[in-house]
């Protein structure tokens, strides 16, 4: 269920927007407004939402990033036998993806520009982002 939710004074209205996801995953939302006038505005805004206080499953607790930070290059360790890996960009983007192949797996990213990327490591015990910084 969504629920919405408006407050405004003179200059500015917020719009809280409440619901229940399943899962940790991104969403997109597009809001356009347009005044008396006839002028309008528009905005993207993109959430990703991490998998919050959990227990994760013991196949998903030892995973393991490194080195954190570095330039594109980079290794995942404690992986299950099956999967995937997504990499997103902090605006939510999938920059790439790949497929478990092994327990420790390499991934050079293609030119990534400096920044924060979230890693999702998706198997069938369940999901786990990990946070990394390009430098």
């Amino acid at each position: 269920m969504t629920a919405y939710q408006s407050a405004s004074n003179t200059n500015a209205r917020t719009y809280s927007i409440y619901g229940m996801i399943e899962s940790a995953q991104t969403i997109y939302m597009n809001m356009t407004t347009t005044d008396n006038n006839g002028c309008s505005a528009s905005d993207y805004l993109t959430i990703l939402v991490d998998n919050c206080v959990s227990l994760l499953p013991s196949e998903l607790q030892n995973l393991m990033l490194y080195p954190n930070p570095n330039k594109g290059s980079f290794f995942i360790s404690g992986l299950p036998e099956s999967g995937s890996i997504s990499v997103y960009s902090v605006e939510g983007r999938m920059i790439s993806e790949f497929e478990i192949k092994q327990e420790s797996q390499s991934i050079r990213l293609s030119s990534p520009a400096p920044g924060a990327y979230r890693i999702m490591i998706r198997t069938e015990f369940g999901e786990r982002v990990l946070k990394m910084i390009v430098s």
